[in-house]
């Protein structure tokens, strides 16, 4: 039955190759629709766009970007510029450096860029602006770019002085993130081929594949169910929820010592599911709900819906630490807990998978999964969680060279996505040909990465206003009642909309004076 399995998963992964050449996904949207780039290499000569960039007369294109030793620099830009000198070890990095020559050598022109020196970049960049220096792109982290926004200190790339040199069709750019990003007629950040930030900050469930195997028989008889011999079946036939997760990590438990009332690794104890204390916020979203929903360029709430309430009762039911005993903790925690080779189950982003777990010292296989949905046979979504980990590309209000900044940063997405560039080192020679470690991993990033979902809330919410409903999700876990109905009551819905028609009144303020 296994090697069946096995067979069948790898004609889906072979099937899969050649979108892989794809630029990154646009993303899935609420309700299981989704946009998708069909494509993958562009031809500068049979663009209007990149044709009128022309001869740049050795313009400078410089950007500010987050330092690795500045807040949680563990997340510092890796996809902009790379020392020629130092860089090139790693297959991403070395298709910077690639890129970036090719750019110059086109374009008569330099790429620089000038890290960050506080954790901030929100008061980075107001006293950036507020001293007349001048950059020409910032790659920041994605919460602080929205706090730039609100106040001035970024252009509205829809406005027609950058419109007329960045064409936002071009399948380079994310167009679910740009439609969900939206406010009015004025879009200040953006994400696509040149920003690999957003995929490696999605969730996905690790599980720890040579425990499953040895158990893989036994789970399918106890259910009477052969699909539960293997998890990647499971997602294969709409199978892998979060009840059939927990049916498993369950199973898979062993208290060492039942009298102690505690089950820990470092116990000896066995844990079929390891919680990460963010993950009811990511489960919510995998089954297709959100904060806000934007149409026609303006967002409404949704989460003070019925369909809302019920998601986030059926998870409290199952994530919450008084509904089961099995462990939960934030990120720090979470990594040694699934190495110790203890943990059947865990939630970790891509990057953790590539930047920790791929290079660990560990005595097992692991593999991924999507985030697990509520009802089979439902489609999966996977959130782009901003917080202080991802980050967008924005065009500071005031740049050196206004046209050169905006045709720069078309040049850069759209060489960012054709072949052997930075998206292809970044997911397929090294998220899909190395970290992933089977076939099953492979077709679980492909679910990924075509089924992301943008939130603007979730831009705003960690500032603490629109009504800081990220941090009300991410409390199930250790929340000791189900509090929904006081959490979206009628005066804090109306303070929240209050918030959020601020920060479009900003939006619609500033687009039209840029």
């Amino acid at each position: 039955m296994k090697n069946i399995i096995k067979i069948a998963v790898l004609l889906l992964a072979l099937l899969m190759i050649v979108p892989c050449l794809a630029a990154c996904n646009t993303g899935g949207k609420s309700g299981g629709e989704t946009t998708t780039n069909d494509g993958g290499i562009v031809d500068p000569n049979e663009d209007p766009y990149l044709e009128q960039v022309g001869d740049l007369k050795r313009y400078n294109y410089k950007a500010f970007v987050r330092s690795k030793d500045t807040g949680n620099g563990a997340f510092y830009c890796e996809d902009f510029w790379v020392d020629p000198a130092t860089g090139g070890a790693d297959a991403l990095s070395f298709a910077v450096i690639a890129r970036n020559a090719e750019i110059e050598t086109t374009y008569n022109c330099t790429i620089t860029q000038v890290w960050s020196t506080q954790e901030d970049s929100f008061v980075e960049m107001r006293g950036l602006f507020d001293t007349n220096q001048y950059y020409e792109v910032t790659v920041m982290v994605a919460t602080d770019a929205a706090s730039c926004a609100t106040a001035g200190y970024l252009s509205n790339i829809m406005n027609e002085n950058n419109s007329n040199y960045i064409n936002l069709d071009n399948e380079a750019f994310d167009l679910n993130s740009i439609e969900q990003m939206t406010l009015g007629d004025s879009l200040y950040y953006l994400s696509g081929d040149m920003n690999i930030s957003t995929l490696d900050n999605t969730i996905s469930t690790i599980f720890n594949t040579n425990a499953y195997w040895e158990i893989a028989d036994e789970m399918a008889i106890t259910f009477n169910d052969s699909d539960f011999a293997s998890p990647y079946t499971l997602v294969e036939e709409g199978k892998w929820t979060v009840e059939n997760m927990f049916k498993i990590a369950n199973e898979y438990t062993q208290d060492a010592n039942a009298a102690d009332g505690d089950l820990s690794y470092d116990k000896g104890d066995i844990i079929g599911y390891y919680e990460y204390r963010a993950a009811p916020l990511y489960y919510f979203y995998g089954a297709g709900m959100r904060i806000t929903e934007n149409h026609d360029g303006y967002p409404e709430f949704t989460i003070n819906t019925d369909d809302a309430s019920e998601v986030y009762n059926y998870l409290f039911d199952y994530l919450n630490a008084e509904a089961n005993s099995l462990p939960n903790g934030a990120a720090a925690g979470r990594g040694p807990n699934f190495q110790s080779g203890q943990v059947l189950f865990t939630d970790y982003i891509l990057w953790d998978v590539r930047r920790v777990l791929y290079s660990a010292d560990i005595d097992f296989a692991y593999g991924i999964l999507p985030v697990p949905t509520i009802e089979e046979n439902e489609d999966h979504h996977s959130v782009v969680y901003f917080q202080n980990c991802c980050h967008l590309w924005a065009l500071p209000y005031k740049r050196a060279n206004n046209i050169n900044a905006a045709k720069m940063l078309y040049v850069m997405t759209v060489y960012s996505g054709m072949e052997d560039s930075t998206l292809d080192a970044y997911y397929v020679r090294t998220m899909y040909m190395e970290v992933a470690k089977d076939d099953g991993s492979r077709a679980s990033l492909e679910i990924i990465r075509y089924s992301l979902v943008y939130d603007i809330a979730l831009l705003y919410c960690p500032a603490g206003i629109w009504g800081s409903f990220d941090s009300f999700l991410n409390r199930i876990c250790t929340v000791t009642d189900k509090e929904f109905a006081t959490y979206t009551s009628e005066s804090r819905m109306q303070t929240a909309n209050e918030q959020m028609n601020d920060t479009i009144d900003a939006f619609i303020k500033y687009g039209r004076e840029d």
